[in-house]
């Protein structure tokens, strides 16, 4: 490598803002992006803990000669935050009528060029109409809003500064001075400026300057390590290797409707979808350890332009036109962005990969695979609530690396997918954990609405399978069982179940309205789509225990890995003698509950039965006055470990001790929310004697309110 000539300046904010010098930030440089805490951070610094001077680092720049735009290729944040705060020390200064001194630091963010047009000091290389006319403009245009997540950032930013400009004011008789003051501390603000007439050369230098890179993002070393390697005498090679760079970042931008992509991330899943795996620390400096070469880094280069558009139909799947014949993976991969889920993504852009390259991978395998991800994930993530491991990601990293390594060998690809969705079946929850959280995962009424898309995802799903030619576009939510029903006392879970819900077309969602169960269903015949999912319709009636009925039924399709008819049941018990105690076993209406219900009746108490007391809060009471709020659980002895009377099973007995582990952390979790949000709770172990549990909740009661 040759060597770098360059000659750091100590400079001062304004010698760099006064003259005819203007400075851009590149397209592909880091967006703004400071938080609160930054600005905090940055405004204590520079207002209250230092004097006029003050040093806030390092700065890095490049042009060309005799050009007097400077390009920023370090220092972007603190530029931008501060040409913020000389924008709202202009617009203070233009309200209190100090029109000369406003004017005065207006000079700094706009001046004119050498054709005597203005033009902003501060410019970004995309387009940002916000910075310019609602920030840097004067006046500024306050009808502009954000257009953008970085414009967002900026606006935030924007606000923030304005309070606290604004209460510094406020509390002065004099805030002229103190404005004053603060325009002197930011042009007082030293750095040390280093420029050079090379960009390849100040990436270098701003690696260097950063501690070795430890601190940097890796899109940034990794641009300047490959062209670098890349560049040879300067000649305009290295202009089409940039080129080719800024390719790949254009993919990954955000345009016409298009999320902006973290290149950051799509670079490490790009590395382990291909070599060993490594965490987002260690990246750098693996690929430089691999990557020496001339011909390595042209390669490099190479295939990152080529996984860019696979991997943004990875992340937004709606971005890509599909074939017929990968519908089924769309709609697995829109279902995982859903999901949230980052850890198989390796895999994903593996499995893209292969089935762009020639020979295909076969649709059948592509398909298959990618539903079976989704499943886990919906299993795992969606309804148990579970956080993966390490190990999960390992696991996708190593399959996506097998099947790379693959080739184009068929048989070899096929192996490679079938151990990776043996593996998945493996880690799914167990059936009892899966089926107990499906319960009270979804819920969704007007005054619920956050799972929405969630719910919608279900129902979708659920009816797909049942009626495989109704169309699934512009369908809405249909409550069986109105939810008007719910000021009649109907329980909120029951009306918003999974099992009361269908999707229909809106045209036929403003018939139904709250019509009673036989209208909805003459409306729903009269349709001629089959909306139906396993069979509601078939009923006669419409109440909650035909919801519960429906709602399991939902479960058991799902937990069945969304292969056979929603109807199909599979038992998970160890034995049938097992099987026939867990049957036995009730979620509500146990005797226990009978007995204490019937006392408190007796003694003129009203109460919801299986109640949310709080609808957010997927945790049902047994026995909920919500007037009092006092929430009462009968646990069953068994079900939530008593400790007289608390048995050890003999077949699966690790299983069973981890189990209900779970559930007497679960009960511990339920009270303290519960209380938090104000509730009384009241627990008790169902062998308690009736009298004595329906006394204590009575006493409770009748303390806390009128009934």
């Amino acid at each position: 490598m040759s060597v770098i000539d360059f000659n750091p300046e100590k400079k001062s904010i304004e010698d760099l803002l006064v003259g005819a010098d203007y400075y851009v930030i590149p397209r592909f440089q880091r967006p703004y992006s400071w938080e609160a805490s930054n600005l905090e951070d940055f405004w204590t610094d520079v207002v209250f803990d230092n004097g006029v001077g003050y040093f806030i680092g390092p700065m890095v720049a490049w042009r060309d000669k005799d050009n007097p735009i400077r390009r920023i290729v370090d220092g972007q944040q603190r530029l931008t935050t501060i040409a913020i705060m000389f924008a709202v020390l202009r617009d203070q200064l233009q309200e209190l009528r100090e029109t000369k001194l406003a004017s005065g630091v207006h000079r700094y963010l706009e001046k004119a060029d050498r054709n005597n047009e203005l033009q902003f000091t501060l410019q970004t290389e995309v387009s940002s109409v916000f910075l310019s006319n609602a920030i840097l403009k004067s006046p500024p245009d306050s009808t502009i809003e954000p257009a953008s997540e970085e414009e967002s950032a900026l606006s935030n930013a924007l606000e923030q500064i304005r309070q606290l400009i604004g209460a510094e004011v406020a509390k002065r008789q004099h805030p002229q001075k103190w404005l004053i003051e603060l325009r002197d501390r930011l042009l007082g603000l030293k750095v040390i400026w280093v420029e050079h007439g090379n960009e390849d050369d100040a990436y270098i230098i701003f690696e260097t300057l950063n501690s070795r890179g430890k601190d940097l993002e890796v899109v940034d070393l990794l641009k300047n390590h490959l062209l670098n390697r890349l560049r040879g005498t300067r000649n305009a090679r290295a202009d089409t290797v940039r080129l080719k760079w800024d390719k790949m970042r254009d993919q990954l931008e955000a345009s016409d409707g298009r999320a902006r992509i973290d290149a950051n991330r799509f670079i490490l899943h790009w590395w382990q979808s291909r070599t060993d795996y490594v965490a987002q620390r260690k990246l750098f400096s693996e690929i430089k350890k691999t990557v020496k070469s001339k011909p390595a880094a042209q390669d490099c280069l190479e295939q990152l332009t080529l996984d860019g558009p696979l991997y943004r139909a990875v992340v937004e799947p709606g971005t890509r036109t599909w074939p017929l014949e990968e519908a089924a993976a769309r709609d697995s991969l829109e279902a995982l962005a859903l999901f949230g889920v980052v850890q198989p993504a390796p895999l994903l852009l593996s499995l893209m990969r292969a089935r762009s390259s020639t020979p295909k991978l076969k649709a059948a395998q592509f398909n298959k695979t990618l539903q079976s991800i989704e499943r886990y994930h919906f299993q795992h993530t969606v309804v148990s609530q579970l956080s993966s491991s390490g190990g999960v990601s390992q696991m996708y990293a190593k399959a996506a690396r097998d099947l790379y390594a693959a080739g184009s060998d068929h048989q070899a690809r096929a192996d490679v997918l079938k151990d990776i969705r043996e593996k998945l079946v493996k880690r799914r929850p167990d059936r009892d954990q899966f089926v107990l959280a499906f319960k009270e995962r979804f819920l969704f009424t007007n005054g619920y609405t956050r799972d929405k898309k969630l719910v919608q995802y279900v129902l979708r799903r659920l009816l797909q399978h049942a009626n495989p030619t109704t169309g699934l576009a512009d369908l809405t939510i249909e409550h069986l069982m109105p939810q008007d029903q719910i000021a009649a006392g109907v329980a909120v879970a029951t009306v918003g179940s999974i099992g009361n819900l269908l999707l229909v077309s809106e045209k036929v969602n403003g018939k139904l309205d709250n019509a009673d169960f036989v209208r909805k269903k003459r409306i729903l015949g009269a349709a001629g789509l089959p909306y139906d999912i396993g069979g509601v319709l078939d009923k006669s009636v419409w109440t909650a225990r035909e919801i519960e009925f429906a709602m399991a039924r939902s479960c058991r399709y799902f937990q069945a890995g969304n292969n056979g008819p929603v109807e199909r049941y599979v038992s998970w018990a160890s034995s049938p003698a097992s099987r026939k105690v867990m049957q036995g076993n009730r979620s509500r209406d146990t005797s226990p509950e009978l007995a204490v219900r019937r006392r408190l009746h007796a003694a003129g108490l009203r109460f919801r039965v299986a109640h949310r007391p709080e609808p957010s809060l997927r945790r049902t009471a047994d026995i909920v006055f919500t007037r009092q709020r006092v929430a009462v659980f009968i646990d069953g002895c068994y079900w939530h470990a008593c400790p007289e009377h608390r048995t050890i099973a003999r077949s699966n007995a690790s299983y069973w001790a981890e189990k209900l582990g779970r559930n007497v952390a679960r009960d511990a979790d339920t009270t303290a929310q519960l209380r938090a949000a104000g509730w009384t709770v009241l627990r008790f172990w169902e062998h308690e004697e009736p009298d004595q549990v329906a006394a204590a909740v009575l006493v409770a009661v009748r303390q806390l309110g009128p009934r």
